[in-house]
């Protein structure tokens, strides 16, 4: 049975669980460890959801992310409170 959702956040997790069950974790053993290929398949699986380019989608998540460190960041300790 399949279903269809229009949540970005359903999609991407749903991609990422199937990209875990189905892809190694990186490409080789000698490849850099930046991102793992279920990731990059969740990226790819946003990018036709949302059916745009790769510039489209890298843009996307780059704000997403930039919008989520503001939301959760955390206020630094001043050296100059007392």
């Amino acid at each position: 049975m399949s279903t269809t959702s229009k949540s970005p956040r359903k999609v991407a997790l749903v991609a990422l669980d199937i990209g875990r069950e189905a892809l190694p974790r990186y490409s080789h053993l000698c490849s850099p460890k930046k991102f793992t290929q279920p990731q990059l398949f969740a990226c790819l699986v946003l990018k036709e959801f949302f059916r745009t380019d790769y510039r489209g989608i890298m843009g996307m998540l780059k704000a997403v992310a930039h919008n989520i460190l503001i939301l959760y960041a955390r206020i630094k300790p001043s050296t100059l409170a007392a």
